[in-house]
Parts: C-alpha cells; sequence; structure tokens
C-alpha cells in the first residue's frame, strides 16, 4: 500500500515537472503583431533565436523589439531595474538591502525619471512603445522562467522610467573609479609619495605612447594652453577600509579609412568589456524599416543601438575613461556643512524600501552641493554592485557625480544618426549625448571615419584622483565642457582610429587637465602596433583581419620589461628551466602557455609583497584590486623610473631587503604557485546568473564556465582580481562585432551567450571558446534598397 501511495503522489508531480521544464524550453516563435502598432510588424527568429524586425518606423520596431526582449530576458529585465532603482529587497528580502541603500542614496531613480520628464515628443514614444511591447511579451508566454518560482516572486509592469534606469546604471559601472581617489590618499598617509609611482596617474610617469588624437590631429578649434593642476594631498585622514571599484570595464574598437581595404570603404570593429552576465547585458536586435536597415547590439533593456550599423553608418562605442565623480570631504556641524566662508543648510530626500517579510524601511539622506552623503550602510551596498566599498563610522563624504547634473537624450540622438546622411547631420545631434562617459567612433560608406568624445566631462580647477576639501569653493566643479570643445577628428591623416580606453587627446588640448588621469595604456598600443604593421607593408584590410586582431594577446607591458625583471632574479639552479622559459617567451598570454603563468602570478606577486608589510590586510586587498595598480607595476623596475627601493624594504625587520631580492622572493613564489601548469588552467572564465551564481547547486545549472587567456592589458582582455588566490576572469569581451561597410556580406558579431535568459532555451549557452577565439557569426547586412529591389 505504501509503495503505490508513493507511486501515485510522486508520478502526478514528476509529470507536472517535466511539462513545466518542456513548456519552458519552448522558443519563442516568429509572429506577426497587429496591436499597438499604426502597421502590422513582422518578428521573424533566425537560426541563433535572434529576432529580425520588419516595421514600417523606429516607434513600431520598438515594440516589436520590446515583444521579443521580453520573451527573451524577462528575468534579466527585472533584476536590472531593481539593482538600479534600489528595489531588490522587495523581491529577494534583506540580503540585498545595502544594495538598494547605495542606488537610493545616490538618487538614481531620481535622474531616471527626470530624464524621461523632459524626453521630447519623437523620444516619448520610442519609450513608450518599447515598455508596451514588453509588457506584451510577457503576456504571450506560457510561465514566467524559473527564477520567479524559485524566489516565490512576481513580474510587475515595466515602465519607461525602468527603462531609462538602464542608462544610468551603465554610467555609474563606467564612473567606479572613484576608490582610487580614497585608496591613494591613505596610501599615502602610509608610505608616503612613493605611491605616486606605485599608483601612477600623472602623465611623466605614465608616460603614454598613444592617443586617440595626438596634437598633430587635434583641430585648432579645440587647441590651446592647458592648465596643469599639481597633486593637493589631504591634511585629514580618511580613517576605513575601501576596495577597488574599477573592475576592468572597458573596450576596443577602430575604424579603418577605405584608403587602406580591400573593399575601398571603412571597417570597424568592436569589443566592448564589461562584467560577464548570465544572460549577456547586450542584445542583439535586426530591424528592417523601409528607408534603412538596422543591425547590432545594445542594452537589453534599452531601445537604442550602441554597437552596429546602419544602411550608411557603422558606429561603436568604448568607455572614455574620464573623470566623471569626485569624492568630497565635508565639514558639517549641526545639520549644516562648510562652504567657502559659510555654513549652509544640508538639503534632505526620503527613501522608502520595502523589504520582502517586513516592514518597509523609511531612510533619510543627506546632500550638499556637491552631492549625496554617503551613507556607511550605502557603502556596503556600493561593495556588492562593484566590487567592495568602504565600511565606516563618519558620514561625512559627499559623491559628486556628472549625471546629477545632465539629461540624457540618447533616443533622440539615435533617431537622428539614423536620418543622417554625413558625419556633419550627426555633429549637430551630439548634445543629445550626455549622461555615460563614452567614445563613439563612427564610419560611413561615403569613406569617411569619425572619432568623438560624447561624454559630458567636469571643467575643474583642480584634480579629480584625490578626494577633495567639499569647503574650499575652488575644487568645486566649474561648469561642463562643451559639446563642440569636446574631443573629436574627422579623417586622420594615418587612416585609422584606435580607441581602447587610452587617452584621448595630448597636451595640446585646452582641456587637457580636466579629462582626468584614469586612461589605460597597452591594449591601444598593441592595436595601432598591428594596423600600422600592415599599413607599412601595403596590405589592405579585410574584416577577417580585424577578427585576428581581436583575438592578440601579446602584452606590451610584458614585453617592455622582462628583460629588466630577469636581470634583477637571484635565483638557485632549481629555477634554471623557469629562467630558460621566461628568457624565450614570446610574451604572448596564450592559455597553452606555461609562461604566461608564471608571468601573471609573478607580477601579482610583486604587488602583493611590495606592500604587505606596510599596510593592513583589507588595504594590501584594495591596493591589489586596483587597476592603476596593476598598470603601473612592471614600471617600478624600468630604466628612468622613481626608485622604490625604500618601500622594497620590509619596515619591521632590520635586515636591509632590495627591490632585486623582493623581485626574486616573487619569482620563486611564482614558479611554485604555477608549478608547470598553462595559463588557462588557472584563468577561468566564469559567466555569472545573478543572484543564483552564490548558490552552488544553482551555479552550476545557471553559470558558464571555460579556459581563456590574455591580461586586462591584452587586446583579447579578460580582467581578474588580483587580490582573490585564484585567476577568474569576471570581465571581458561580452560581444563582438566587425563590419565593412563596403561589403554587406562582411558584417560579423558574436556573444558569449546565447540570445535567451531562460535556462531551458537551447539559445541559453552560447559557445565560449569560439566566442574568444574568431569563432564570429557572418551576416548578410540587407540594406533598405537592395531589399526593395
Amino acid at each position: 500500500m505504501l509503495k503505490q501511495a508513493c507511486f501515485f503522489l510522486v508520478i502526478p508531480v514528476l509529470l507536472s515537472f517535466l511539462i513545466f521544464c518542456f513548456l519552458q524550453s519552448l522558443t519563442p516563435k516568429s509572429v506577426t503583431l497587429t496591436s499597438y502598432v499604426s502597421h502590422p510588424v513582422d518578428i521573424i527568429r533566425d537560426t541563433y533565436g535572434i529576432p529580425h524586425i520588419y516595421a514600417n518606423d523606429y516607434a513600431d520596431a520598438s515594440y516589436a523589439l520590446g515583444y521579443a526582449t521580453g520573451q527573451d530576458r524577462l528575468w534579466q529585465l527585472d533584476m536590472t531595474r531593481r539593482i538600479a532603482g534600489g528595489r531588490l529587497s522587495e523581491m529577494l528580502g534583506d540580503k540585498f538591502l545595502s544594495i538598494d541603500i547605495f542606488m537610493r542614496n545616490i538618487k538614481m531613480r531620481q535622474m531616471a525619471k527626470r530624464d524621461i520628464e523632459a524626453a521630447s515628443p519623437e523620444a516619448l514614444k520610442v519609450y513608450k512603445s518599447f515598455v508596451a511591447g514588453i509588457n506584451a511579451g510577457v503576456e504571450s508566454m506560457w510561465l514566467l522562467p524559473i527564477e520567479y518560482y524559485i524566489t516565490r516572486s512576481n513580474w510587475e509592469e515595466y515602465t519607461t522610467i525602468d527603462c531609462q534606469l538602464n542608462m544610468h546604471l551603465i554610467g555609474l559601472a563606467l564612473a567606479m573609479t572613484w576608490g582610487n581617489d580614497i585608496l591613494r590618499q591613505q596610501l599615502f598617509e602610509i608610505v608616503g609619495e612613493e605611491i605616486e609611482w606605485i599608483m601612477a596617474t600623472d602623465y611623466k610617469y605614465v608616460k603614454p605612447k598613444t592617443f586617440i588624437v595626438t596634437n598633430d590631429e587635434l583641430p585648432e578649434d579645440i587647441k590651446d594652453t592647458f592648465t596643469e593642476f599639481t597633486n593637493t594631498w589631504l591634511n585629514a585622514s580618511i580613517s576605513f577600509d575601501i576596495e577597488m571599484l574599477d573592475k576592468g570595464s572597458g573596450s576596443n574598437s577602430w575604424s579603418i579609412s577605405g584608403e587602406h581595404t580591400k573593399s575601398g570603404k571603412p571597417i570597424i570593429a568592436s569589443d566592448p568589456h564589461l562584467a560577464y552576465s548570465m544572460p549577456n547585458v547586450w542584445y542583439l536586435r535586426n530591424i528592417y524599416l523601409p528607408d534603412n536597415t538596422l543591425t547590432g547590439f545594445g542594452l537589453a533593456g534599452y531601445p537604442s543601438i550602441g554597437i552596429g550599423r546602419s544602411d550608411n553608418f557603422a558606429w561603436s562605442l568604448t568607455n572614455s575613461k574620464t573623470d566623471d565623480a569626485d569624492i568630497y570631504v565635508e565639514k558639517i556641524q549641526n545639520g549644516k556643512y562648510l562652504y567657502g566662508d559659510d555654513y549652509l543648510p544640508l538639503g534632505e530626500f526620503e527613501e522608502v524600501i520595502k523589504i520582502k517579510g517586513q516592514e518597509d524601511m523609511k531612510i533619510m539622506f543627506k546632500e550638499t552641493i556637491h552631492g549625496p552623503i554617503l551613507k556607511k550602510n550605502s557603502y556596503i551596498g556600493g561593495s556588492k554592485f562593484s566590487a567592495s566599498l568602504p565600511e565606516y563610522e563618519d558620514e561625512n563624504l559627499s559623491f559628486c557625480f556628472i549625471n546629477y547634473y545632465v539629461i540624457e537624450h540618447d533616443i533622440d540622438f539615435h533617431l537622428d544618426l539614423f536620418k543622417a546622411k554625413n558625419i556633419s547631420d550627426i555633429r549637430k545631434s551630439i548634445n543629445n549625448l550626455n549622461a555615460v562617459r563614452q567614445s563613439m567612433t563612427i564610419t560611413s560608406k561615403n569613406g569617411e571615419i569619425y572619432y568623438l568624445s560624447i561624454s559630458q566631462t567636469p571643467i575643474r580647477n583642480a584634480r579629480g584622483d584625490l578626494p577633495l576639501e567639499g569647503w574650499v569653493k575652488n575644487n568645486t566643479w566649474q561648469g561642463l565642457i562643451p559639446h563642440a570643445e569636446k574631443p573629436y577628428i574627422i579623417n586622420p591623416k594615418k587612416g585609422f582610429l584606435v580607441t581602447a580606453n587610452n587617452y584621448q587627446v595630448d597636451t595640446d588640448y585646452k582641456y587637457f587637465s580636466s579629462l582626468g588621469q584614469y586612461f589605460i595604456q597597452g591594449r591601444a598600443e598593441r592595436i595601432h602596433e598591428l594596423i600600422q604593421e600592415k599599413i607599412d607593408k601595403k596590405e589592405k584590410f579585410s574584416a577577417e583581419d580585424s577578427i585576428k586582431i581581436q583575438q592578440d594577446e601579446l602584452e606590451v607591458f610584458a614585453r617592455e620589461s622582462i628583460p629588466y625583471m630577469l636581470k634583477m632574479v637571484k635565483v638557485s639552479e632549481k629555477y634554471n628551466n623557469e629562467i630558460n622559459l621566461m628568457e624565450n617567451w614570446d610574451f604572448v598570454m596564450s592559455r597553452d602557455s606555461k609562461a604566461a603563468s608564471i608571468y601573471a602570478i609573478w607580477i601579482r606577486q610583486i604587488a602583493k609583497n611590495l606592500l604587505k608589510d606596510w599596510v593592513s590586510e583589507n588595504k594590501l586587498k584594495a591596493y591589489l584590486k586596483s587597476l592603476l595598480m596593476q598598470l603601473s607595476i612592471t614600471k617600478l623596475f624600468m630604466p628612468g623610473y622613481p626608485s622604490v627601493e625604500r618601500i622594497c624594504n620590509n619596515p619591521k625587520t632590520e635586515e636591509i631587503e632590495t627591490c632585486a631580492d623582493l623581485v626574486s622572493k616573487s619569482f620563486i613564489e611564482a614558479c611554485e604557485i604555477a608549478d608547470g601548469k598553462s595559463w588557462g588552467q588557472f584563468h577561468i572564465v566564469w559567466i555569472k546568473h545573478f543572484p543564483f551564481s552564490n548558490i552552488p547547486f544553482l551555479s552550476k545549472i545557471f553559470d558558464r564556465k571555460g579556459q581563456v587567456g590574455g591580461l586586462c592589458t591584452t587586446i583579447h582582455s579578460t580582467h581578474y582580481d588580483w587580490s582573490d588566490d585564484n585567476f577568474i576572469s569576471t570581465h571581458g569581451p561580452a560581444i563582438k562585432f566587425v563590419a565593412d561597410l563596403g561589403n554587406n556580406s562582411e558584417t560579423y558579431w558574436s556573444m558569449d551567450t546565447g540570445i535567451s535568459g531562460n535556462v531551458f532555451s537551447r539559445f541559453y549557452y552560447g559557445i565560449v571558446d569560439e566566442h574568444h577565439y574568431g569563432g564570429l557569426i557572418r551576416f548578410d547586412f540587407q540594406e533598405s534598397s537592395l531589399r526593395k529591389k
């Protein structure tokens, strides 16, 4: 009887589960939409599940795009709006409360609401169509994604504010370098002036070799003598532990003039490096209008195309790395803060946070002229959003963020871009781009290649790479660089453009000092080198040549520094094989290379050993996360670089330790840790699902892993956290895009995940290996004029 009872209980449960899995595995079908739109719209799904949308106008296309996105990415859409809007706790409980506090503290939802209220009628129509499409797409589904059943939660309708939150979230993610400001100040107090060289920001120490626009190329209308600011270290201490925020977000992009291509028209290539996520933060869309064809990648919850092409143009984006966020130390007493000679009343705003299973939480935030005062529990939330932020007792730091002062009109820009006939038309619309610090490269079928900085940048009277004294009026931003005076170049004489988070311009630019000090070298140098080599050989480029460049893993800093570092190494004969391996290394960070393993671990150990006897464990962890340090570490032993011998010596012992001793000790440690393994055995790309990647059982189902090569400074950029014992890559090229404007069959794309966020879908997993190593998918771009024929 008991067996029979179990049988009759288990079978219905098992059948229900199988039916549930079957329904979840059903992929969205091609469909014709007739409601809401002005004319019928077709969504045709291809063999990869990618939507191809045939519509009468862009508003109708946006409705269909929202419809497809809602079917494919519902859980991701929900999580993104809740992260950005500070609403995770009402769905997932108080475990995520600190993230909500952080996002409410920095006023994310207010900025999105302001943008929507200021949107043009044309843009608002696009927003509303996209949002209506998402909600209609949800209604078309048999079941919600399984995440809702696991978390016992439900979906609520998407709004235009939810949509706009995407722009400010990506803007915040790209601006997360300000932890370096605080850390450099703290380490200066402990270490002294050598921190200027260990975490170099000064031009004279960085010594950049490549610029997006050189002094010779810089248009005369934006040239002038710039004002050089000196570092001003705070007299007061900032007494809390901080971990870095800048987690490797960056990008590569280049465009090559038709003068140097086989087709005679420009070629553009792009691979942005954001945090890996399952599913991908990007969503591929193809839109066919009567007078234009649009294809490319946009944020999953947003209706524009950030990287892609049209009948007349192709465009790409990279992180410009301009400094658009500052930390101010405020003097506060009795509800007022000092500004100049006066104490001004603190502003206040209240937020109510809903918490699943608990009473609502009301929080009153304070703000100064610079921005909101960051609460101590807000920092903990920021750490979960993007690495770790500090915990501290005093609440006297204000957060000044460019997005507080600008209104984003991204949709208007793209509507103008889709109608533009030439670069001059596009330049008339650049004032619509404000909220995300990015560089944009545009190529045209007319043969033009164009670079412009589209990020809003503050005009400064003081450097922003350190915390600023809030009471000193001169430290307050003096306005914004006018759009017409931002860095740009049209058709550079060298015949190509490279943007890889490197210096935008050299010192002839009139606002050079205001751009900041957080640019990245290495990748741009190598891209420039590979393109110039081919041009010097009089060889013409194809799209496939750009695909090969995207895979390049030569580490230029290793090529420069290894000969000098090896001269410092004094080790026993036990390590002769490793020495020979390094002496004969080709400096390529291949996943099959054993020398690459030793190098990556060696420089990490040098960085760790350099300061471990000087600072606390928490500050050491923060320092190891810093990209500024990682970019500087190999330069410390180059000829002509300022000496750090005093820091190499352990202050806790009487025995004198030299930098040669430290480098040798670190080499031995690297050899022992590497233990003959190749770089790919250590360096694993981990594509994480939110929030299930933190639950081991669910992580095995929802996450994706694979071996990769590269470093954050190689063209194939794969960044990892130096403070962890593992070398897991968390940031890298989530998508790739290459287009030849002279050959419609030479458009290529790839993603590291599938188009779907449904774990049961055959379109959920991407092929990591093929994506990272040249497995781009060829796409036959159909111009509107060709379709009419």
